[in-house]
């Protein structure tokens, strides 16, 4: 069985840049915000907020949910987020 060429410490350096895509499990983050906020129409289960203009015509004007997602669009846009109102 042959193990191939001897390499010496210190003089070759191999960084293989596919396996971090390929090899690692995805960060897939969501975030659920219960709010104080009364909903036009009931709301039973979490809903997908992709905004403030979405969160706002979901949970009302000017609510908690749309002041959140602002708040969170600034820090990660890469986060999934779902509401839930009273």
């Amino acid at each position: 069985m042959s193990i191939g060429q001897v390499r010496t410490p210190g003089t070759y350096t191999e960084i293989n840049t596919n396996t971090q895509r390929t090899g690692l499990a995805g960060q897939n983050h969501k975030i659920v915000i219960v709010t104080n906020d009364v909903p036009p129409s009931p709301i039973t289960t979490p809903v997908a907020i992709y905004d403030k203009t979405t969160a706002n015509s979901k949970f009302g004007l000017n609510s908690e949910a749309g002041r959140m997602m602002d708040a969170m669009v600034q820090i990660s846009q890469g986060v999934n987020v779902e509401g839930l109102g009273k």
